[in-house]
Parts: structure tokens; sequence; C-alpha cells
């Protein structure tokens, strides 16, 4: 998978070289932390000392480095497509129905990290030193760690590749672009995942602000 990731930034770098309508960019961002609101999900009813009401609790922020290859079609439309990492760091909330010797404390915070790469592809238009972009993305997930995983009868079918969107728009002054930028999933907070074969899925389609700043090169 290294060498993929690898091909594909040798590949940008070349691109950006072998034409001169392409633009080669690094890119920055970070989007802040959010509360997600959500209709909590009653887990484990036919187990009644194991109930427990499943929700999101918080989104840390998350910090994004990326390169990017623009393509001008022009004067006015563009395409742009790149690579992006960030680490996403997020916690569940589990409130438990019935106080025993098992579950002495009601509620539990649980954490979840994991580390992405996004290849977003995006048409974009310019109108003077503004511009406004939109597209599609694929998701990949290299790695991740949560605490649910502490849960009796706990699966999480894992996706190779999840698909988002992405819009936004920015300026651009002497070569560099500051913007802001939303984001989301076409997938549910919790899809794939299960207790005992009852999915964690929640009514909550993932979705976020970046504010970034790009450097062409």
């Amino acid at each position: 998978m290294k060498k993929i990731y690898i091909g594909i930034s040798i590949w940008f770098v070349c691109s950006a070289v072998s034409f001169s309508q392409m633009t080669f960019q690094v890119m920055a961002g970070v989007s802040p932390q959010s509360s997600p609101v959500s209709t909590g999900l009653i887990v484990n009813r036919q187990l009644p000392h194991d109930e427990f009401v499943f929700n999101m609790n918080e989104v840390g922020p998350q910090y994004f480095g990326g390169i990017k290859t623009r393509l001008d079609l022009n004067t006015s439309f563009f395409l742009d497509f790149g690579l992006t990492y960030t680490k996403s760091k997020s916690t569940y909330q589990l409130k438990y129905t019935l106080i025993d010797a098992e579950h002495p404390v009601t509620n539990h915070i649980m954490s979840e990290a994991e580390h992405l790469f996004f290849l977003p592809v995006n048409v974009g238009v310019k109108m003077g030193d503004f511009e406004m972009t939109s597209g599609l993305r694929a998701i990949h997930s290299i790695d991740s760690r949560s605490d649910l995983q502490q849960l009796d009868g706990f699966e999480n079918e894992e996706k190779f590749i999840s698909l988002g969107w992405q819009g936004g728009i920015g300026y651009n002054l002497f070569g560099t672009r500051i913007g802001i930028d939303f984001s989301s999933q076409f997938s549910r907070v919790g899809q794939g995942m299960s207790v005992n074969q009852q999915s964690l899925e929640l009514m909550n389609v993932p979705g976020q602000f970046i504010f970034t700043i790009q450097r062409n090169l």
C-alpha cells in the first residue's frame, strides 16, 4: 500500500513538470472540534444487564497536509486532484441502563483514532481572485484503534475504500490560496459496526468545515 501512495505522489510531481498548464501545490488545513447531535441508539435490549444507549460524543480537531495537481482547462475552469493525510480522533458515549457490580458506572466515554488518506477530485471555477470548487473524494483508512473493541460481541466491517464529497471557496493572493471547505461522507457514523449483530449506525452523516491554505510551487 505504501508503494501505491509513493507512486501516486511521484506521478503528481511528474505531471506538474510535464504539462505547462498544470501547477503543483502543497496544502495544509485544520478542522475545529465539534460535538455532533444525534438521537441515541438503544443497544442490547435482549440483555437488560448489558443494555446501554450509544451515541456520538465529540469529534476532535483535525490537521491536514497534502499535495495537489491543478489543471487549467481555460480562463475560468480548472480541475484539481491530490493526496491528503489526516488523523481523526473522536469519542463515543455509552450510558448503561442498569447499575450493578459489572457496570458500577453508568456513563462511559470511549475513544477512537484513525489515520486516513483522501484522494479528492474537484472541478473549479475562477471569478477574478476568487474560486469555487466541488467534487468527490475516495477515503482509505491505513490504521484505526477503538475502545469499542472492548465490548462483548463488537464487530467492525472495515471498508477498503469509502466515498465522500467536498466543496469550498478560496481567495488567491500572490500564489497562495486561502479558503474554507465543507466535506462529508456518503456513509453514516457507526456504519459497519455492531454489537451482538445489532448495528451501531447512527442517524448522523459526518461532516466538517476545513480552513485551508495552499501554496503554488
